[in-house]
């Protein structure tokens, strides 16, 4: 570790920390530890500009401090109060299997303080506010009332920390903060479930004040042992031998508390067992069957684990291995039970062991408010939960009609998907989650009759159900989709800090350092952009055409602004042979925008199966999906939807209920001489890799594209921004290029940008797209053999047929045993009048089909001549005859 022993230059250290994103401002000069500005609470939401930090760290400043929470990007601080406990802490990590995890904090940013503490600081999509996660008893004050001392505390939303090297009289010592590791531009981005289990390691050091809130289970004396089966259970049964049948792993003892892992986890810890000196498994793991932070005795996790629950099945079982005394005849017990407490169950009535009594007092100093449930109050109650759930959890969001969270991904592959781990995606709240997160912020009471008094209670379930069903009236921030670099928004401007942006509602998760986008870059910087990308990135691809090497250009610069950008087209790779490139151009993409690969999607030609498989995709908020390896045409009406949608709704799969989602996602295809079909033809960009040899699987690129872009991300990422920002900042000049119906927004950004700097057209491919187009083909043909049949009058299908039958019209035989022959081989009038039917009106090769009226029970179509010289040329290419023959 490196340590500071002179004091820097405040202004310049201010500077760093809001480069970094960091909300900077100076502390009291009293050795108070509070912020200097007053009021300060402008600075929770908003960071001073560069300008005003001349004006806070003034001459004489001789610290700095750091506003925590989302305007730091997510900022939070987890504190420790001495060196003791701080190393005591690094010691579990290990042995708890999170001794990568506290490397990672170490190395990102560490600093100590001049009382002994410790610092760490980190960023996450999800944080809270100001926690104390494990305090000890003090002592008493003068009254006789306890004191505690705060070991392990976070910093939050709405928190302010002293960072280094502040010296002088910032602290009362007047010694220095001293930065041991680390710095601003390193500090590291946890994922909510290393956060998670950071916490939980660190609520293992928390011992009440007042142990009797702790229920002490009962020791049976010599008449009363074994007289109850649970009784006799908690006395003579070991915690090991229950635990390990289960599957939980033991991990270490200290203090003669043993600590426990969760099955099905590999690492950090979930319980411990003789918590505090006393005979009970505490759990802080949520994932499991049993509730969290309470107390529970030997019996009644028997009774969970071996019983699901049933207290009298478990009861019959530990009398039948010898567990208590047997019954007397008929069943009666030997001595009146204990009267029920009013709330009692039979349950309660087999294991007398009780709840803690937490009390008003622990509730308030571990939920962020305590609010009373009153009878008639339900939706004020609901109205109060949820402003305390939008200031202090800040991963709510309304998306669509849903309430929704986000989430890191685990490597996840079933038979239609497969997804990357380290993925942010976004995932639908429901009931159970909603009522984790409102007891994890909120402490509820109810009034007890019996008492006469306040007591603790669980959150009312109807209340995560009138929070959940208040679609289009919640106050949530809106989420439109997850980012991980930065991006332009619609108007152009740059948005780069981590976090939420209520502009756009994008939500920016940053998990590395990007340099500065130049506010106003020139077109010589833009097209040096360019060129970056082509020899860093796309130099060791064949592409067919220099407007294939554009379409590749169009599909990075597109996935990093895509979510600003109302809709976009779906950029298609294909290649004569397999091994050319087309997954890996494909990666590369997803690579620059994400860090990560493309999530691939397999395609399904099945209506139904595709409409699933694209809402549940776009529910999720992937950044970048991938059509790989396509064969046969791509087509459907669902994809079609997606891409010219802003919003894209169908019914959730085993529900009745209709889902809708943003659109906001980069598409990408690819396939060996791909094709596309239908109305997908003007809804794509291609790009066509030619290698131009046998073997492509056997070239060596100059580095491996993988592993390099994730090293060089940020540069690459920059880059493509830079180009497009150089084309906003030139006011968007207009370009000689036609409308591109249904993404007019693309076509003027991305599309325009880069015509400007000098590349071409990416749309060049689309003549090229749209012969190769199957549908389009066949009616061309069947058009251009009815013109030649009749000309202009009209007929019905029969007719055709027909007509196939003279051997004058051989071609036209030779046309429809080709396009519209059924599974027999024969040709199927009732195929050729449903074609004409569906793409009636559609104008190919200078005119088109119409209704000519009916012949009995049959349609009669007849030709629309539009273009007399288009359908002439067309008719002698058809028929084969050259122009001067003709």
């Amino acid at each position: 570790m490196i340590a500071q022993t002179e004091p820097e230059n405040i202004l310049s250290i201010a500077h760093a920390a809001h480069a970094a994103g960091i909300c900077v401002i100076p502390p009291r000069m009293n050795g108070s530890k509070a912020p200097l500005p007053d009021p300060w609470k402008p600075y929770q939401t908003q960071r001073p500009e560069l300008r005003q930090l001349e004006q806070l760290f003034k001459p004489g400043i001789t610290g700095i401090g750091a506003v925590t929470g989302p305007v730091s990007g997510n900022l939070e601080a987890f504190e420790f109060d001495d060196s003791e406990c701080y190393q005591h802490f690094k010691d579990v990590a290990d042995e708890a299997g999170l001794g990568g995890l506290i490397r990672r904090l170490e190395a990102g940013y560490l600093e100590s303080s001049p009382g002994g503490g410790y610092h760490y600081l980190y960023r996450c999509a999800e944080i809270g506010g100001n926690l104390k996660l494990a305090t000890i008893p003090d002592g008493t004050d003068a009254k006789g009332r306890p004191k505690v001392k705060t070991l392990i505390e976070t910093r939050g939303t709405g928190g302010f920390i002293i960072l280094a090297p502040s010296n002088g009289n910032v602290h009362k010592t007047g010694k220095p903060y001293r930065l041991l590791a680390g710095s601003f531009d390193t500090i590291p981005t946890l994922t909510p479930e290393e956060r998670r289990e950071l916490f939980t390691l660190a609520r293992t050091f928390h011992i009440p004040v007042n142990k009797a809130d702790t229920p002490t289970p009962r020791s049976p004396t010599a008449d009363q042992s074994g007289e109850r089966p649970g009784d006799a259970y908690n006395a003579r049964a070991s915690w090991d031998v229950l635990l390990l049948a289960h599957d939980w792993k033991r991990l270490y003892e200290r203090n003669a508390t043993t600590y426990w892992r969760r099955p099905g986890k590999d690492e950090g810890v979930s319980a411990a067992t003789n918590w505090q000196g006393k005979d009970f498994l505490y759990v802080w793991s949520s994932s499991t069957p049993f509730e969290t932070e309470k107390p529970v005795s030997k019996f009644t996790a028997y009774v969970i684990l071996e019983h699901g629950g049933n207290f009298k099945a478990a009861t019959k079982a530990l009398r039948d291995q010898g567990y208590g005394n047997p019954l007397p005849t008929g069943n009666k017990p030997t001595k009146p039970r204990p009267k029920k407490p009013a709330a009692a169950t039979d349950e309660d009535d087999e294991d007398l062991d009780t709840d803690p009594d937490s009390g008003s007092g622990w509730l308030a100093n571990h939920r962020h408010a305590v609010l009373k449930v009153r009878p008639g109050q339900g939706p004020e109650l609901a109205d109060d939960v949820e402003a305390l759930l939008i200031k202090h959890d800040n991963n709510i969001y309304q998306r669509s009609g849903y309430l929704a969270r986000t989430a890191t991904s685990r490597a996840e592959s079933v038979h239609w998907m497969k997804r990357p781990a380290g993925n942010t995606i976004i995932i639908p709240l429901d009931l159970d989650h909603l009522m984790d997160r409102i007891a994890r912020q909120v402490g509820f009471m109810k009034f007890n009759e019996r008492k006469g008094d306040w007591v603790p209670s669980n959150a009312p379930r109807s209340l995560a159900s009138t929070l959940l069903s208040r679609s289009g009236l919640w106050n949530f921030p809106p989420l439109v989709a997850v980012i991980t670099a930065p991006t332009l928004r619609p108007d152009g401007s740059i948005l780069d800090r981590p976090g939420y942006d209520p502009t756009t509602g994008l939500l920016f998760v940053e998990s590395e350092s990007f340099p500065a986008i130049p506010e106003k870059p020139d077109r010589k910087q833009g097209r040096a952009a360019l060129d970056v990308l082509l020899a860093e990135v796309l130099d060791g691809f064949s592409f067919s055409t220099p407007h294939d090497q554009s379409a590749a250009l169009s599909a990075i610069l597109t996935a990093m602004v895509r979510p600003s950008l109302r809709t976009a087209p779906m950029h298609i790779f294909s290649a004569p042979l397999k091994g050319s490139g087309k997954s890996l151009l494909a990666d590369c993409v997803a690579l620059i925008a994400t860090g990560r690969a493309a999530t691939v999607m397999s395609f399904t030609s099945d209506p139904d199966e595709q409409r699933k498989r694209v809402l549940t995709i776009l529910m999720n908020g992937d950044q970048v999906i991938c059509l790989d390896n396509l064969e046969g045409a791509l087509s459907g009406d669902a994809l079609c939807t997606a891409l010219t949608s802003d919003q894209y709704s169908d019914r959730l799969l085993g529900t009745q209920r209709t889902g809708t989602a943003p659109t906001c996602v980069t598409w990408l295809a690819t396939g060996n001489n791909l094709t596309v079909a239908g109305d997908m033809t003007r809804r794509v960009v291609a790009c066509t890799i030619d290698p131009r040899c046998e073997r492509p699987e056997e070239r060596e690129f100059s580095r491996n594209l993988p592993e390099w872009i994730p090293q060089n991300r940020p540069a690459l990422a920059v880059a493509a921004l830079t180009a497009m920002r150089s084309f906003v900042v030139a006011g968007r000049p207009a370009q000689p290029l036609l409308p591109f119906g249904s993404f007019e927004e693309w076509s003027n950004l991305v599309r325009s940008a880069l015509v400007w700097l000098g590349e071409d057209d990416p749309l060049l491919t689309r003549a090229s797209i749209e012969d190769a187009d199957p549908v389009k083909r066949k009616l061309r043909t069947l058009i251009l053999a009815w013109y030649h049949g009749f000309k202009d009058e009209p007929a019905t299908s029969r007719q055709l047929v027909c007509l196939s039958e003279n051997p004058t019209y051989t071609v036209i035989s030779e046309a429809l045993n080709e396009q519209f022959t059924n599974r027999r081989g024969e040709v199927s009038t009732q195929s050729i009048g449903e074609f004409i039917k569906q793409h009636q009106r559609r104008i190919e090769c200078g005119c088109r089909f119409e209704v000519g009226g009916d012949y009995g029970t049959r349609k009669l179509w007849k030709i629309v001549i539009t273009d007399q010289q288009t359908l002439d040329n067309e008719l002698r290419k058809f028929l084969n005859l050259s122009q001067e023959g003709a």
